[in-house]
């Protein structure tokens, strides 16, 4: 009887043990459940997006507690500011949020509202003031990637002969309008590689010398040549047929 009461008294004493542990562990969880979130870290260079903004976006979605909290709705949030390429949300116990942010880069602008980034991808901010040095690409909806390939393309070409392209147009009939930064306009037409523009650069210090008035427009929409245009005349390669 003596050692049935021993072994009773410490299942009693185990009992009792276990459930104060479990009643800890259920408050620990409904603690948990129920904590407030009481800061927002945002982590990455904020160069275009006000961090302010930003804060907003996000509080508006931070009323619940850390453990019930929707970090892909904050996630959005961020994502939805314009200048926001990519953002990660994690809880940080026992009470805060971790945002890292990382912003779009732009290589051009693009349209007359928007910018274009090196993987092609298009956003349109509020403003694009601050940005007027950029290169300006025009194209109907979709060519993006072919624009830009082929800015990146003529780019390299005609940096041969010290010359930047400033502007270049895609247009409904996929025609192709190039300006350069001295203000000479290149038109290649519907070409769809640089074979044109290379026959351009490989005589086109030679152009320069032939006259001294400022150059104003290459035609390239010729078989065997092209037509150059000076201010106040006009001068067309021989051997050219109109294709």
């Amino acid at each position: 009887m003596k050692l049935l009461a021993g072994i009773t008294s410490r299942s009693l004493v185990a009992f009792i043990t276990l459930m104060a542990l479990v009643s800890l562990g259920v408050f620990a969880v409904v603690e948990t459940e129920r904590r407030a979130i009481v800061s927002v870290r945002v982590a990455g260079e904020l160069r275009h997006t006000p961090r302010a903004d930003l804060e907003s976006a996000v509080a508006a979605h931070t009323n619940s507690s850390l453990y019930r909290v929707d970090v892909d709705r904050i996630r959005g949030a961020a994502m939805a500011q314009a200048w926001v390429k990519h953002a990660s949300v994690r809880r940080v116990w026992p009470d805060s949020l971790h945002i890292a942010v990382i912003e779009r880069e732009p290589v051009a602008r693009w349209q007359s509202n928007g910018f274009i980034e090196a993987d092609a991808s298009v956003f349109f901010p509020p403003s694009l003031e601050g940005f007027e040095d950029l290169p300006q690409l025009d194209g109907p909806p979709g060519t993006e990637t072919e624009v830009l390939d082929r800015f990146m393309s003529l780019r390299s070409v005609l940096g041969s002969v010290s010359r930047q392209v400033v502007r270049i147009t895609l247009d409904e009939r996929h025609a192709w309008l190039v300006e350069l930064d001295s203000g000479v306009e290149i038109v290649i037409g519907q070409a769809r590689d640089n074979r044109t523009v290379e026959r351009l650069v490989a005589v086109f210090h030679d152009i320069l010398r032939t006259t001294p008035s400022p150059l104003e427009r290459v035609d390239l929409r010729y078989t065997n040549g092209f037509a150059v245009r000076w201010k106040g005349k006009t001068q067309t390669q021989p051997g050219e047929e109109q294709g």
